[in-house]
């Protein structure tokens, strides 16, 4: 007499939706996946969409699934990299079933598209009114102190840029502009003009630092090292133009880097292309751009600064 046929592992096609999911959870720590806080996630997100779309992981369609990410997008108010990495869970799970012979359709999932994530915020910077405020009181500050930062708001130096200029990165070209040369020798190198009332502080300095002489090329003494034989750090130079902004504009004055870029949106606000911008601020095509989507949602587009009428002193528009 023949006795009962001996039992055999469950048939995928037999499995329940619970044994698959430990079958895939399984393979996936077979093939050596990425970290044991990663597949709990994905537990957690497949156990997130069976909850939600109560119905078997074989009858799942395009639709559900479609649903469910606008679900997770707008109902939960989860960031788009937790949606995304909901989507990939399940994609992972239906690659799995398929494979297996589960499933013989095609991954719905791979018709599903994760959701983009938004662009970054723009930068906080100054609106034109408070910089030139900030330019205008400058003339409060010691001349070192103001010149650091009209390096920086003016000139576009960064602050290791701003600290390593010499005397001979001026130059006067044949129609007598002043131009420096911000960040000569490295790869960031750029010449940029100096507006007048600048460069009307610069022989202000040069006198106050007993530098006699015409603008000549070949002189390597630093501007603001305390002898001339060595730049100004990076570091000074973020103290200095911190504490000056700090004075003018409170406590919730901004990092020289946000300074830097306020003095870009407002040369943009005030005609300056964006070619000619990207150049003298050693700025990238995407920073430029994001400047230019600032500026124009800055109420005011005054210049970014107004020198005094002829026979005033000059230098009092900075």
């Amino acid at each position: 007499m023949l006795g009962p046929p001996a039992q055999e592992s469950a048939r995928p096609s037999a499995l329940s939706d619970d044994e698959l999911i430990e079958r895939w959870l399984l393979a996936r720590a077979q093939a050596g996946a990425k970290s044991r806080e990663t597949e709990r996630a994905y537990r957690r997100e497949v156990a997130r969409f069976r909850s939600w779309a109560a119905k078997p992981i074989r009858h799942v369609t395009y639709g559900d699934l479609s649903r469910f990410v606008r679900y997770l997008g707008e109902e939960t108010s989860l960031r788009p990299s937790s949606v995304a990495r909901a989507l990939a869970a399940l994609r992972s799970l239906f690659d799995f079933a398929i494979a297996q012979g589960i499933l013989r359709a095609e991954n719905p999932t791979r018709m599903v598209a994760a959701p983009h994530r938004p662009p970054p915020p723009p930068p906080a910077l100054l609106a034109p009114a408070r910089v030139q405020a900030l330019l205008r009181d400058s003339l409060a500050l010691p001349l070192r102190d103001r010149l650091l930062l009209l390096s920086v708001v003016v000139l576009g130096c960064r602050g290791q840029e701003a600290g390593a200029l010499r005397w001979g990165d001026f130059v006067l070209d044949p129609t007598g502009q002043l131009g420096v040369t911000v960040g000569a020798g490295g790869p960031d190198q750029r010449v940029v003009a100096v507006p007048d009332g600048l460069t009307s502080l610069l022989l202000g300095w040069r006198r106050a630092q007993r530098v006699g002489g015409a603008w000549d090329r070949d002189d390597r003494r630093y501007i603001f090292g305390s002898t001339g034989r060595r730049p100004l750090s990076a570091g000074a130079v973020r103290r200095v133009v911190g504490q000056a902004s700090r004075r003018l504009l409170g406590r919730g004055a901004p990092s020289l880097h946000l300074l830097r870029l306020s003095g870009a949106a407002l040369a943009l606000s005030a005609g300056q292309e964006p070619a000619r911008l990207s150049a003298d601020w050693d700025l990238g095509r995407e920073a430029v751009g994001d400047l230019i989507r600032t500026t124009r949602r800055l109420e005011d587009s005054t210049p970014l600064w107004i020198w005094p009428e002829a026979g005033q002193d000059r230098s009092a528009g900075l």
